[in-house]
């Protein structure tokens, strides 16, 4: 198993990521993601802002299939949406 908690707003080419994911998962190997539904293009911690990639259920959905990963499960919660997907 793979679990991403709300880190994937950090990278920018989601595809790719999960693509390697896909790649590293054992044939029935689960990958589990959760992305925040902060929207911002940044993240303001004070002195700073950090930028940030914000994340679409929609386009994660598509990169989960089209790594040639089944989507078992979606759901969301107060803060995020969750993702769990199988290697066949």
């Amino acid at each position: 198993m793979i679990y991403s908690s709300i880190t994937f707003m950090h990278i920018e080419d989601k595809l790719t990521a999960i693509n390697k994911v896909a790649g590293l998962l054992k044939s029935g190997g689960r990958f589990v993601i959760s992305i925040d539904k902060n929207q911002n293009e940044y993240i303001d911690i004070g002195n700073r802002k950090i930028k940030i990639y914000p994340d679409n259920p929609n386009d994660i959905t598509g990169y989960i299939k089209a790594a040639r990963l089944l989507l078992e499960k979606q759901f969301e919660t107060k803060f995020a949406h969750i993702f769990v997907a199988r290697k066949l």
